[in-house]
């Protein structure tokens, strides 16, 4: 799946080199035009990953890389052809070019969900409240003080600490 961007911009950095060594204004054109369906390809591989992960891939070192390289094309894009210039493309596509063959080699691109921890607890503990303010309805989550009974505690390991504000709060099961 991560061949098909690999593969266009090695083709991009061929036609690059050709151009900038000749000037050759078809071979311009046809570099660009790789260098767009090479990010165009990028973009559908970003976009599969996203539908099978739920959100944009980019919690893992490889999968951050490989956004970056696709960012990167995009702006090296907008600048060529905003100015019209393709001799850059030389010097810029090389490095997009390493950088999508580094992360090929890695296939571990798609992170797997992870579910999300608050204070020891997991979040489907928590207790969900729906506001409704002058911008629509939210849900507020509100995760326990006190994983034994509600109230002013922290647990036994923070014994001795000062709360957010105020005097110091008991432990856990501590009597009042």
């Amino acid at each position: 799946m991560n061949l098909i961007p690999l593969v266009l911009y090695a083709a991009a950095l061929v036609a690059y080199a050709w151009h900038f060594a000749q000037r050759n204004s078809v071979v311009g054109r046809s570099a660009t035009t790789l260098l767009v369906a090479a990010a165009l390809s990028h973009t559908f591989v970003i976009g599969m990953q996203t539908m099978e992960v739920g959100h944009v891939p980019v919690a893992g070192a490889t999968s951050a890389i490989s956004t970056f390289v696709w960012l990167l094309a995009l702006s090296y894009l907008y600048v060529e052809m905003t100015t019209d210039e393709r001799a850059m493309g030389v010097f810029i596509v090389p490095i997009l070019g390493s950088i999508v063959a580094a992360c090929a080699a890695h296939p571990a691109l798609v992170p797997q969900p992870t579910s999300y921890v608050s204070a020891g607890r997991s979040i489907q503990n928590a207790s969900t409240q729906q506001t409704d303010s002058g911008f629509g309805t939210f849900q507020e989550y509100s995760v326990p003080d006190c994983p034994r009974r509600s109230g002013n505690c922290w647990p036994s390991s923070r014994r001795g600490t000062r709360g957010p504000s105020g005097p110091p709060r008991r432990p856990c099961g501590a009597r009042r």
